[in-house]
């Protein structure tokens, strides 16, 4: 298992982001969490298995109808402990 955050950047203010991510986790057997940190900006730290956490990032470039992502970038995170379950902060 391996933990990433990915940042992401644009036009974020959908109503759609939360529930779109959310859904892109479970569906991709991922576990942590969103944080939007602002209208143009928001923190994803996903944890699961590496192919699954690259496929995320090209599911973030691609998002709801109602967002811009203009700029995606990752990192790898360190957990004290494993999240369970995705969740929206």
């Amino acid at each position: 298992m391996e933990a990433r955050e990915i940042l992401l950047t644009g036009r974020l203010d959908g109503d759609s982001l939360a529930a779109w991510i959310s859904h892109r986790a479970r569906l991709l057997n991922l576990s942590g969490w969103l944080c939007r940190n602002s209208a143009q900006s928001a923190s994803i730290v996903v944890v699961g298995a590496s192919a699954m956490l690259e496929a995320m990032e090209v599911s973030c470039s691609l998002g709801p109808a109602d967002v811009m992502v203009e700029t995606i970038s990752s990192q790898p995170y360190r957990l004290d402990q494993q999240p369970e379950g995705f969740s929206v902060r």
